[in-house]
This record gives structure tokens, sequence and C-alpha cells, in this order.
């Protein structure tokens, strides 16, 4: 297990969504919150819906739950994911993707915060696909991402209604070792703030690497 991924269960396990999150969601009008976030609500309804790369969760500012289908994350469980969808509602801006994709280093404050225990956790992708452009290339088919031309294999996925992430793979070989590379539409800036982009990695990364493990042929 990497580093990386470790780092994302201890936070799972300690930290605890704000309750000001919630409190900010309950406040805020709903027509505002569908307007900027590109959600919907059913009708009569009380759940924000909103899709996370291929799954939707419906998030109750009234209940302060989330669920996923007929699954609630729990209170204490999957703190990351809850962060994101939190955040995501309650801090989204009017910015459209815009089509600028660049490195988590060229985020304002991203070459110093995207060091160390912060690092872009990309490890289960690379273990998978290191070798494997045309699997990589296929994983981004099934989930329905944008097939790119850059580095051996990559693709553009939807992670969130208004926030594209790209991937791009750089095949290892016997002389050089496998690389990732995630961009991030510029506009990024005026939803997430750095640690959130961090959160919001980990659970696309995790997801794909669920998606694989399914045992369903890519």
């Amino acid at each position: 297990m990497s580093r990386e991924t470790e780092m994302k269960q201890v936070y799972d396990r300690l930290f605890r969504v704000d309750h000001r999150l919630w409190e900010d969601l309950e406040r805020a009008p709903v027509e505002d919150v569908l307007r900027k976030t590109w959600t919907r609500r059913e009708p009569g309804g009380d759940e924000y819906l909103v899709p996370l790369l291929d799954e939707t969760y419906a998030v109750s500012p009234i209940s302060r739950t989330i669920r996923r289908g007929s699954e609630f994350l729990e209170v204490g469980g999957d703190f990351q994911t809850q962060l994101v969808l939190l955040t995501y509602l309650v801090r989204a801006g009017e910015s459209v993707p815009i089509g600028d994709m660049i490195t988590e280093r060229e985020l304002k404050g991203g070459s110093l915060f995207f060091q160390g225990p912060h690092r872009l956790n990309t490890r289960p992708l690379l273990s998978r696909f290191g070798r494997d452009a045309a699997g990589f290339r296929a994983l981004g088919q099934r989930i329905g991402g944008i097939i790119r031309d850059f580095g051996d294999a990559s693709f553009t996925v939807s992670a969130l209604p208004k926030i594209p992430l790209g991937f791009i793979l750089y095949e290892g070989d016997e002389e050089f070792s496998p690389r990732m590379v995630v961009t991030f539409d510029r506009s990024i800036e005026a939803h997430f703030p750095l640690d959130v982009v961090w959160a919001l990695v980990n659970v696309v990364v995790e997801r794909l690497d669920g998606i694989c493990r399914e045992n369903k042929p890519l």
C-alpha cells in the first residue's frame, strides 16, 4: 500500500466534515446552488443529486445525509468523498470550464502544497497500467472519458459537473519508470481550495481503481 493511500485512510478515519458546510448548504438558496453546480433535484425532493465520476450521490441538507443509491455514507466514514461533495455544493462559483488544463503545480500555491503527504496519489493506476497504455485508454473509454493525444495514453473525465480531470500516462520501460500526470481545468481554483483538490484526486483515483477491481473486462 502506498503512503498516499495510507494517508487517505488516516484522513477518512480521523476527520469529520466541518458542520459549517452543512449549515451553509441548508441556508443557501436552492436556485443558486443548482445554477452554480449544474446539479438537480427531484420534484418535491430535498436532496441535491450530484454526479461524481460514474456515480450519483444524493445530498440532503435537511437530514444532513449523503447516500449513493440506497447506501448512506456513515458520518465518520469516507471523509474525503463527503468533503468533496459538500464543498462543491457550498463553494462552487459561477466560473465554468475554460479548456485551459494545467498541472497541480500551476495552481496558485500548488508547487508548495502538493509535496510529501499531499503528493497526488496515482500509484494505484500506475501499478495497473504503467506498461499498458492500451488498457488505460480502454478504461477512459469505459467510463465515458474523452480520449486525448497526450503521452502514451490519456483521457479527460467529468469528475463533477463543472470539474473535469485529465490523466496522462507515460509508459515505463527497461530504462524509465512509468509516470502519470493529472491535469485540471484552471477554473477549479474558483471552486476548490488546494486540500479539496487533493481529496478529489484521491476519490477519483480510488473509484477508477475500484472499477478495475470489479472484474469486468475493459
